[in-house]
C-alpha cells in the first residue's frame, strides 16, 4: 500500500513545502477563553472548534495515528501527548484557513508546482497500488508455500505459424487425454517432452518430468499459477508459455521451511566411475573423528575436496529448499535439527559429504519481505503484463475506442525502419489530425502516435503491420495509464488526501515565509533591541581550535604527520609544500565546542600539541592537530544574528497564531481526549471481607 511505500519526487522547495506540514505541529500553541457561546461546546465528540468548523475525537484520532506510528502505538501514548498534539494540530488548521484566505491557494507559482508534483507522483502511486502491491502479495503468500510438479512440454516459438501452434496444442492434449485415461506421467514425459531434463538420468532434476519443489518467482507465468491451483493429485489443462504447451500434475503441496546456512564437507570418489567406497570410507572416518570432538570447520580445510568453500571450513552460506541443491543433500541438510548438528554420511553425483547445520533462518513477514519481492517482482515478465492489464481495463471500464485499422491505414505502404525514423513516422501531413484513440473526454491523433513511434525503438516488427501493431499497443497503453493517472486525485481517498497535504505544506510554507521568516530575518531594528536588551546571553563555550592540513594524496600527508613529529609547526608545513602544483595542501582553522558526528570529533580526546593520525575526509585526506584552547567570550551581534532571527521567528509565529486563534474563534476541549487515549482503568481490587460477629 502506498502508506507504507509513498514515493516522493521533490525539489529543494518542494521538499521543505512537504515536510512542513510535520514542522508545522511544533509550533507553540494556546487557547482562549470565551464568554459567547461557544461552538460544540456542548458535543462530547467534539474536541476543538475554529472557523465555523468542529474538530470530532474520530478526525483527530485519524489524524493523530500516523504521527504515533499506528492506532495501536497511539493509543498507548499518554494523555499529554494527545493533549500536546490537539494544540499543535488546531494551530496547523489555523494556518491553513489563514493561508486559504490570503488566497495562497489560486497563486500561479504554488499551482504550478502542485500540478508539477501531482504528475510526478501519480504514476507510480497508481502502478505501485493497482500493479506492484498485488504482485507482491501473491509472491509472498506463493513463498510461504511449495509445490512439487512434474511436467511436459512441447516446445512451439512464439510466432510459429498457425499450423504449427495447432499441431502442438493436439499433440499435447492427446497425451493429456493418455494420462486422464491412466497411463503413466513420468513415461509419458520421458518419451515425448521436448524439456531436455525430462531424458536426465534419475536422480537429477527434471528426470522423467519431475521438477520438484518450486515456490513464488522461480517460474514462468502461467506455469507458476497451475502450479497452486491445480489440487493435488490434479493434472492441468494444456497452457502455453513463452516455451511452448504445457501440461503439468501436482504432487504435493507442504509450507516453505525457512533458508538455513549450512557447512559441508566432501570427498571425490577415487575409484572407477560409480564406485564410491573409497570415498565413504574416508568420509566415515572423519565422521568419528567428529564425534571424538574434533571441529568440523578444522577438518573441512584440511580435507574437504570442495575447493570452492574448504576454505572457509565448509561453509556455503544459505540454501533454499527449492534451490538447485541434489535432492540428497537437500534432504539431509533440512533434517537437521539445531545449528552444530551433523549429518551421516551423503552421496550425490559429487562425491560423499559430511553436512553440518549453521544456523537455521526464520521465515520474514510480509513487511520484511517487500523491498524484496518489490525488485523481484520488476524483474519478472508478469510485472508489464500486468501494467498491460491495467491498461487495458482502464480503456473498458472508461468506454475507450482505438482505431487500430485507421493506423494501419495510414501507414501502409511506409516501411518500418522509417516509421521508427522519419519525422511523424512518414505519415502524410492530411493524416496527422485524424482521431485514433479516445478516452473519456481525451482524444489522440495519428500525429501523437507518429511522434512515439522512435520511443518504439528496436521493438518494431519484422514487417509493417507488426510495427504499427506494436506502436499503437505500446501508445495505448502509455496514454491509458498516464490519462488514469491524472485523474487518480478523483478517485482515490488516499492519493487525494496525500495531495492535499502536499497542497497544504506550499501553502504554509508560503505563509509563514511571507508572514515569520522573511519579517524576522528583515526587522533590524527589532533584532538589534534584542542583543541589546540582554547580550550576556549569547556567549561561545570554551572551543578547541582544530587546526587542519587536507591534501588528496596520502603519501604527502603521510610526509606531513611525520614532520609535524619532528617538531615542524603546521604552518611550516604548509608553506614548504604551498608551492608544490601537482599535489595542493590546503591549511585551515575550525574552533570545535562539542561533537558534531564529523571527522572533526576526533579531536576532542586530544591534548594541546598532539595529533590525530592521517584521516579520510570524503576523496581527501586530513590531518588535525590540537591548537590550543579558544576561552569562552561573548558574541557579538554579527556572530549571535543567526540565534536572534530563529528567537525573533518564534516570537513572530506566537503573535501569529494568537491573531489566528482569535480571528477564527478557536477553542480546544482537552479534556474530551481521554476517550481517544483509551487508558485501562485500574484493577478493581476486592472488597474487604467484613470480620466474623
Amino acid at each position: 500500500m502506498m502508506s507504507r511505500t509513498k514515493l516522493f519526487f521533490f525539489s529543494s522547495r518542494t521538499a521543505l513545502a512537504a515536510l512542513f506540514i510535520i514542522l508545522s505541529y511544533t509550533a507553540a500553541c494556546g487557547s482562549l477563553s470565551r464568554t459567547a457561546p461557544i461552538p460544540g461546546a456542548e458535543d462530547p465528540e467534539v474536541v476543538a472548534s475554529f472557523g465555523g468548523e468542529l474538530l470530532t475525537l474520530n478526525e483527530f484520532e485519524a489524524n493523530y495515528a500516523p504521527h504515533a506510528g499506528d492506532s495501536n502505538e497511539s493509543a498507548a501514548d499518554s494523555l499529554a501527548s494527545h493533549r500536546d498534539f490537539l494544540e499543535r494540530y488546531v494551530d496547523f488548521r489555523l494556518k491553513v484557513l489563514a493561508a486559504q484566505d490570503a488566497g495562497l491557494n489560486d497563486r500561479p507559482d504554488i499551482l504550478d508546482e502542485i500540478a508539477a508534483y501531482r504528475v510526478r507522483l501519480a504514476r507510480p502511486f497508481l502502478m505501485e497500488k493497482e500493479v506492484v502491491d498485488p504482485l507482491v502479495r501473491t509472491l509472498y503468500e506463493r513463498r510461504m508455500e511449495m509445490s512439487d510438479v512434474s511436467h511436459i512440454l512441447l516446445v512451439v516459438a512464439e510466432d510459429a505459424p498457425p499450423e504449427d501452434t495447432l499441431a502442438a496444442y493436439r499433440g499435447m492434449q492427446a497425451l493429456r487425454d493418455s494420462a486422464l485415461a491412466g497411463a503413466d506421467f513420468g513415461d509419458l514425459a520421458a518419451r515425448h517432452s521436448e524439456d531436455p531434463s525430462a531424458k536426465a538420468p534419475a536422480g537429477n532434476r527434471g528426470a522423467r518430468g519431475r521438477l520438484g519443489f518450486f515456490r513464488g518467482g522461480d517460474l514462468v507465468e502461467p506455469f507458476e499459477s497451475f502450479t497452486y491451483e491445480v489440487p493435488v493429485g490434479g493434472l492441468s489443462p494444456v497452457f502455453r508459455t513463452r516455451f511452448g504447451y504445457h501440461m503439468l500434475r501436482v504432487h504435493e503441496r507442504k509450507p516453505t521451511p525457512a533458508d538455513i546456512r549450512v557447512a559441508h564437507l566432501m570427498i571425490r570418489p577415487a575409484g572407477p566411475p560409480g564406485d564410491s567406497t573409497n570415498a565413504l570410507a574416508r568420509v566415515e572416518a572423519l565422521k568419528q573423528q567428529l564425534d571424538e570432538g574434533a571441529e568440523f570447520a578444522e577438518l573441512a580445510r584440511a580435507h574437504s575436496e570442495d575447493v570452492a568453500s574448504a576454505g572457509r571450513g565448509g561453509d556455503i552460506g544459505l540454501i533454499a529448499y527449492t534451490g538447485p541443491i541434489p535432492e540428497a543433500f537437500k534432504e539431509a541438510a533440512f533434517a537437521l535439527a539445531e545449528p552444530g548438528d551433523v549429518s551421516d554420511p551423503v552421496e550425490t553425483q559429487f562425491g560423499v559429504h559430511l553436512i553440518q547445520l549453521i544456523e537455521r533462518g526464520a521465515l520474514p513477514s510480509y513487511e520484511e519481505a517487500y523491498e524484496d519481492l518489490k525488485t523481484l517482482a520488476g524483474q519478472l515478465p508478469r510485472m508489464a503484463r500486468a501494467e498491460e492489464a491495467l491498461a487495458r481495463d482502464i480503456i473498458r471500464n472508461r468506454q475507450g475506442r482505438v482505431d487500430t485499422a485507421l493506423a494501419l491505414n495510414a501507414f501502409a505502404g511506409i516501411s518500418p525502419d522509417s516509421i521508427l525514423a522519419l519525422p511523424n513516422g512518414g505519415l502524410a501531413a492530411t493524416a496527422l489530425a485524424d482521431t485514433f484513440f479516445a478516452l473519456g473526454d481525451s482524444t489522440w491523433t495519428l500525429g501523437d502516435l507518429a511522434s512515439a513511434a522512435g520511443n518504439l525503438g528496436s521493438r518494431g516488427g519484422r514487417d509493417t503491420e507488426s510495427t504499427v501493431r506494436d506502436l499503437v499497443s505500446s501508445f495505448v497503453k502509455e496514454a491509458a495509464l498516464n490519462a488514469e493517472s491524472a485523474r487518480l486525485e478523483e478517485r482515490d481517498g488516499e492519493f487525494a488526501k496525500i495531495m492535499q497535504e502536499f497542497r497544504d505544506g506550499l501553502m504554509l510554507f508560503a505563509l509563514m515565509e511571507d508572514s515569520v521568516w522573511t519579517a524576522a530575518d528583515q526587522d533590524s531594528a527589532a533584532l538589534r533591541a534584542r542583543y541589546d536588551m540582554q547580550p550576556e546571553a549569547y556567549q561561545w563555550p570554551d572551543r578547541i581550535r582544530a587546526i587542519s592540513l587536507q591534501s588528496t594524496s596520502d603519501s604527502l600527508m603521510q610526509d606531513a604527520a611525520a614532520r609535524f613529529d619532528a617538531g615542524a609547526s603546521i604552518a611550516d608545513i604548509h608553506a614548504l609544500y604551498a608551492s608544490d602544483s601537482l599535489y595542493a595542501m590546503h591549511a585551515d582553522t575550525t574552533l570545535i565546542a562539542d561533537s558534531s558526528g564529523s571527522v572533526y570529533d576526533y579531536i576532542l580526546d586530544l591534548s594541546e600539541g598532539e595529533r590525530t593520525e592521517v584521516l579520510p575526509l570524503r576523496n581527501r585526506r586530513i590531518l588535525l592537530a590540537h591548537g590550543g584552547v579558544e576561552p569562552a567570550r561573548g558574541k557579538t551581534f554579527e556572530e549571535a544574528r543567526t540565534q536572534i532571527v530563529s528567537e525573533h521567528q518564534q516570537t513572530l509565529e506566537k503573535r501569529l497564531l494568537a491573531r489566528l486563534r482569535k480571528r477564527y474563534a478557536a477553542h480546544t476541549f482537552p479534556d474530551r481526549l481521554v476517550h481517544a487515549f483509551r487508558e485501562k482503568p485500574p484493577a478493581m481490587q476486592p472488597a474487604e471481607a467484613p470480620a466474623a460477629p
